[in-house]
Formats: C-alpha cells, structure tokens, sequence
C-alpha cells in the first residue's frame, strides 16, 4: 500500500495457499516495507507454517502453534494494532496472538508478505482509525 497509515490500523485479507510449501501468509507495518525489521510483522504460517508470530522491529515478542495454513483452504486474516498499542493477529475467526505493547507514533505502511511460498491474496481491506 502506497500510504503510510498512523494507528490504529487494521489489515483484514483472505488468503489461500497457492501448492507446496506452506508458509508465510503474513501481514506487515512498517516503516520501510523492503525490511522486516522495521515495524511490526504479523506472521501468520511463519517459520515453516510452524507457527504465528508477532515481531515489532525485528525483535520476537509473541508466538502461538496455530493457526496453520491448510493447503487449499481460503483463510480470513486480520492483523491490527489499537490505539492503545494492542497488537493481534486473529485466522478464521481464533485470536492466535493478543499482546500489549505501545503503538508507534508515526506513520508506518500496511502490506501483505509471503515469504517462500505461493499465496493467493484476495479481499484486502485496510483501516485507518
């Protein structure tokens, strides 16, 4: 997305696993989205669909087993961070990662990030509160 967004934002898309392998189906805001070490990654899939995750400036802070992505489910993701810097990760309607931390004042962009895999990405919403 070509706009940086300030917080609150919400990043809501459906994805589905294109074939073998599985992985990342992940969500990011960041302020420069060519590293992920720039802002928070919602990891959804992550490190070999071993898990979810949730890493804010390249630093780990929150993990879960699962949700994993299912070859050829259509899977509904929302990644956000509220204005009181609540970070979540919520798939098909199960909260995989909730934690607390502090939102960042500025501006940062909202995206979408496979990594490894194919991924069709289809009914991307992005908020702004």
């Amino acid at each position: 997305y070509g706009e940086k967004l300030p917080a609150p934002v919400r990043i809501e898309y459906d994805c589905q696993a294109a074939g073998p392998p599985l992985g990342d189906q992940s969500a990011f805001w960041l302020s420069d989205p060519s590293s992920y070490a720039s802002g928070w990654l919602f990891g959804f899939g992550s490190n070999g669909n071993s898990i979810c995750k949730l890493m804010v400036n390249g630093e780990e802070l929150a993990t879960s087993p699962g949700p994993k992505v299912e070859l050829g489910r259509r899977h509904h993701v929302i990644a956000q961070v509220l204005a009181d810097g609540t970070a979540q990760l919520i798939v098909d309607d199960q909260m995989a990662i909730a934690t607390k931390g502090k939102a960042p004042s500025e501006a940062l962009y909202p995206g979408l990030w496979a990594w490894g895999n194919v991924v069709r990405f289809s009914r991307v919403r992005i908020y702004r509160g």
